[in-house]
C-alpha cells in the first residue's frame, strides 16, 4: 500500500505543473497491470493529453465521445493499439480520470468505459 502512494504521489506531482491530477478507476488500474510493458508510453500519453488541455472542447482539446460517454475522451496511439478513456472533471484543479485502457480494435475499451460509467 505504501508503494502504490509513493507512485500516486509522484505522478501527481508531475502533473501539478499543468494544475492537473491524474486519478483512476479501480478497474482501469488492472488494465494499467495488464499493459505494464506499455507503462511509460501511456504515461507520456496521458501526460501529453494534460499540456495540450485534457478538458473537452471548447475548454480544451478534447472531442467529447458519443453517449453513453459524452462527458469522456480518449487517447490513442495508432501504431501501439493503445486506446484510453478518460474523464474530464473541472474542479480547482483538473482530474483526469481514467476509465479504461484497451485495445484499439474491436470497440473493447469504450465497451470497458460504458460498463464502469
Amino acid at each position: 500500500m505504501v508503494k502504490k502512494d509513493k507512485v500516486k504521489q509522484f505522478i501527481n506531482h508531475l502533473f501539478l505543473e499543468y494544475n492537473m491530477e491524474l486519478t483512476f478507476h479501480p478497474v482501469a488500474l488492472k488494465d494499467l497491470k495488464k499493459q505494464r510493458n506499455q507503462l511509460p508510453l501511456i504515461l507520456e500519453l496521458i501526460t501529453r493529453r494534460a499540456k495540450q488541455g485534457a478538458l473537452l472542447k471548447p475548454d480544451g482539446l478534447a472531442e467529447p465521445l458519443n453517449s453513453p460517454l459524452h462527458n469522456c475522451a480518449k487517447i490513442k496511439h495508432k501504431s501501439s493499439g493503445i486506446r484510453i478513456i478518460y474523464q474530464p472533471i473541472n474542479e480547482s484543479v483538473i482530474q483526469m480520470k481514467i476509465i479504461a485502457i484497451g485495445p484499439r480494435d474491436k470497440m473493447e475499451a469504450y465497451k470497458r468505459a460504458e460498463d464502469r460509467v
